[in-house]
């Protein structure tokens, strides 16, 4: 097991900089530049303190120590991370003067390489990991065929492990979002990148000229479509700015849809 403690004494995060190939630019204590793994926000969108030795995307609003840099670029978990940094995980290629899958630690030679490109999220893929009768999912009341339907299911690995993973498009792309489904907190868990204020949970079944209820929840959007075959849609944050408003009057819009709430 990597002490989380001990791993940062010994390493700086420079050198993750360095060893992840992040693009940024120096001044002072300040580094900024892209984020690689979020690919939005500009080339300013990551910020990196030395004296502070943390990070901070402005795109998803989220920082940390060196171990949730490498978390956040390479989309794993703190120990994953941490595996990473220490040398102990998986991870391809060599970097000249450490051990194979490591990244430097002081005094080392850093790989100045970039990245490989992440490939593109699949979502029918992820649907087909997705489990529509797990025992989890028992008390919600919702038919396998309606989760199915919805290309949605418990997820069992992945970022919303243990949660019920169901799919919303964002600014014209389809990401999954988790939904806890035991009281766990967050309610709504987003991946890297995408921003739950832009989102609206079941717009895209919204059908021409139709009626569009507006609901509380993504298991009420679920559950009116199950009983009565009707369209409903639900913000996926507990408060409600003006500018979801505004989406949300693009939809109906777009669509000649009357809302009812």
């Amino acid at each position: 097991m990597v002490d989380f403690k001990e791993l940062k004494e010994r390493t700086k995060i420079e050198d993750v900089v360095s060893q992840l190939g992040l693009t940024m630019k120096r001044s002072g204590d300040q580094m900024r530049g892209p984020c690689p793994y979020c690919r939005s926000g500009g080339d300013r969108a990551l910020a990196i303190n030395t004296a502070k030795q943390s990070f901070y995307c402005f795109n998803v609003r989220k920082g940390g120590d060196l171990i949730a840099l490498v978390g956040h670029v390479l989309d794993l978990r703190p120990k994953e991370a941490a595996e990473r940094i220490a040398g102990t995980g998986p991870l391809q290629g060599k970097v000249p003067g450490t051990v194979p899958g490591t990244i430097p630690q002081r005094g080392t030679v850093p790989n100045s390489s970039p990245s490989p490109p992440r490939p593109a999220f699949d979502p029918v893929a992820y649907a087909a990991s997705l489990q529509t009768s797990h025992e989890v999912l028992a008390g919600l009341e919702l038919a396998p065929e309606t989760l199915s339907e919805w290309m949605g299911g418990m997820a069992t690995k992945g970022v919303h492990r243990g949660r019920l993973a169901l799919p919303v498009t964002v600014a014209g792309r389809v990401a999954y979002f988790g939904l806890a489904v035991g009281g766990e907190s967050p309610s709504i868990t987003f991946p890297n990148g995408v921003d739950g204020r832009m989102a609206i949970f079941g717009a895209d079944r919204v059908t021409k000229n139709g009626e569009l209820r507006l609901v509380a929840t993504p298991l009420e959007v679920l559950s009116v479509y199950q009983n009565t075959g009707e369209t409903a849609v639900c913000f996926l944050t507990e408060t409600v700015s003006g500018e979801q408003l505004e989406l949300l009057a693009a939809v109906l819009g777009a669509r000649s849809a009357d809302l009812i709430v």
